[in-house]
């Protein structure tokens, strides 16, 4: 009896946690959402680069996965306070919109990481200049 009491709660719990209806975003708050988003990924991709010395083994897949997870849900958090834009609202919203394959949000997201190659191509440059 009282497991089935406890089940029935617990079912109530989990429904309410997990239901979610996704707000509906216009495409201004999804380009501001990738925007900031890209940036704060680019600016730490920077950093984890200049963090790790030339000649230091590489950090195992499985750890780099969940500093790369953690510092998404930080950026989805500082996002969040400064826009007001829940992460989980933008696909949903995307697809809605029709934005999936959006030439100027593509534009952005392509910005990024050329600028993150580039980043790439100086700091290979600058090493092969001490060697």
């Amino acid at each position: 009896m009282k497991r089935e009491e406890f089940e029935a709660q617990q079912s109530k719990v989990r429904e309410a946690i997990f239901k979610y209806d996704p707000v509906e975003l216009q495409k201004e708050h999804i380009l501001a959402y990738t925007r900031a988003n890209e940036k704060h990924m680019y600016n730490f991709k920077k950093e984890m680069h200049a963090r790790m010395p030339t000649g230091t083994p590489e950090i195992p897949i499985n750890i780099h996965q969940e500093i790369i997870r953690i510092e998404a849900i930080q950026c989805g958090d500082l996002i969040f306070n400064k826009f007001g834009i829940e992460s989980r609202d933008v696909v949903p919203s995307m697809i809605k919109l029709g934005l999936l394959n959006d030439e100027e949000i593509r534009e952005v997201i392509q910005g990024y990481h050329s600028m993150f190659e580039g980043f790439l191509r100086q700091k290979a440059f600058e090493a092969d200049q001490n060697v």
